[in-house]
């Protein structure tokens, strides 16, 4: 299953919104996923990948193979950083155009150059 970095920022930024203080839960991650076009186990997947990743404290409880609970949580330390590096829609539009000429690449090297966009538009370079 692909991990989609347009939907991974979507959910990110979704959760980040929460006013419950243990962050998304099922419902609203239901929600979400109607929403953006995932089915249950993209979102899942989703979920379980950025849990795995330590940036989100989410957890996902399978059933008979199939996601039975899906509380994607809250936020960690590094997970705010991630979304912090992606927030802006130009940063993001900057930053996946860089990453397309690899092709693929993961959510770390995603936040790295969004970091150097970033610092490049500051004039830090």
């Amino acid at each position: 299953m692909e991990l989609n970095h347009d939907k991974v920022r979507l959910l990110m930024l979704a959760m980040e919104k929460s006013q419950d203080v243990h962050g998304m839960d099922e419902a609203a991650a239901s929600a979400f996923g109607e929403k953006n076009g995932l089915s249950r186990d993209q979102l899942a997947y989703m979920v379980a990948c950025l849990n795995e990743g330590g940036l989100i404290s989410g957890k996902v409880t399978w059933g008979n193979n199939q996601p039975m609970w899906i509380y994607p949580g809250n936020l960690t330390f590094k997970g705010q950083e991630y979304l912090d590096n992606i927030r802006d829609p130009e940063i993001w539009k900057q930053t996946k155009s860089i990453a397309s000429k690899a092709g693929s690449v993961s959510l770390d090297l995603m936040s790295s150059i969004a970091a150097k966009v970033i610092t490049k538009t500051l004039g830090l370079e």
